[in-house]
């Protein structure tokens, strides 16, 4: 599948700060039973922070349960750019219609 998204983050420590992803990525699959899968998004995105941003590689490796009427899904959805990796440990619910 394919998917577009944009996370906000809020920095916590006592510096503060915040970042945005924009992420685009295609997600091939591989169905291990009917109900488990796992896959790697691959694709593009952009971090921005405090007016500056840049362009990165976007990777999501995940794990998955295919259900009848939802999917769960639990991935690291992350941006490289010059040797550093930023990243998000996520849990998607899709429900299926």
């Amino acid at each position: 599948f394919a998917s577009a998204n944009y996370n906000f983050l809020i920095s916590t420590d006592h510096n503060g700060g915040t970042a945005g992803f924009i992420l685009v990525h295609a997600v091939p699959r591989i169905y291990f039973t009917k109900q488990t899968f796992a896959g790697i998004g691959l694709g593009y995105g952009g971090l921005y922070s405090g007016g500056l941003g840049a362009n990165a590689l976007n990777f999501e490796p995940q794990f998955g349960i295919n259900k009848k009427k939802a999917q769960f899904i639990l991935g690291f959805n992350a941006l490289t750019y010059n040797g550093y990796i930023v990243g998000i440990l996520n849990l998607k619910l899709i429900f299926k219609f």
